[in-house]
C-alpha cells in the first residue's frame, strides 16, 4: 500500500506526461553513500533518541523481548527493511502531486493532497476496522 503512490506517479510521469525520471533526483547512478545514508537515516535517528531517552531517564534499557532488547532490535530492523517501501509514500504525495495538483497555489494544493492521502488511507482500511469490529476485537 504504502508504495502505490510511487508507482502511480511513476506511470503518470513515465506514460502521460512522457516526463519520465527526469528532473527527480532519482537516478541510480547516484553517489552509494548518499543513497546508503538516506536508507539508514532511520535507524540512527532512532538509535540517538533512544540513547536519549535512556540519559534522560525515560526508558530504561533492560534484556526482555518486547520492551527490551528485543523490542529494539525488531524496531530498528523493521526500519531499515521499510524505509524503501515508504519513500513510495514521499516520491508519490510529496514530490509528485503536490506541486501539480493546484500550481501556484501552494496551501490549496497542500491541503487536497492531504485530503487524498488520507481519504486513499480511509478506503484502504474500513474493510479491516470493519471486520475488527465486527469480530468483537
Amino acid at each position: 500500500m504504502a508504495f502505490t503512490p510511487a508507482m502511480g506517479a511513476f506511470l503518470v510521469r513515465r506514460w502521460v506526461t512522457g516526463e519520465g525520471l527526469a528532473g527527480t533526483g532519482l537516478g541510480w547512478r547516484a553517489s552509494r553513500s548518499l543513497w546508503l545514508s538516506a536508507w539508514l537515516a532511520p535507524l540512527v535517528i532512532t538509535a540517538l533518541m533512544l540513547a536519549l531517552a535512556a540519559a534522560a531517564g525515560w526508558w530504561r534499557f533492560d534484556l526482555g523481548p518486547v520492551d527490551g532488547a528485543g523490542g529494539v532490535m525488531f524496531l530498528l530492523v523493521t526500519q531499515v527493511v521499510l524505509t524503501p517501501v515508504y519513500f513510495g509514500e514521499e516520491f508519490g504525495w510529496t514530490s509528485f502531486l503536490w506541486p501539480r495538483l493546484v500550481p501556484g497555489r501552494p496551501r490549496l494544493s497542500m491541503l487536497l493532497t492531504g485530503s487524498a492521502s488520507r481519504a486513499v488511507r480511509d478506503v484502504a482500511c474500513f474493510p479491516v476496522v470493519a471486520c475488527r469490529r465486527a469480530a468483537g476485537g
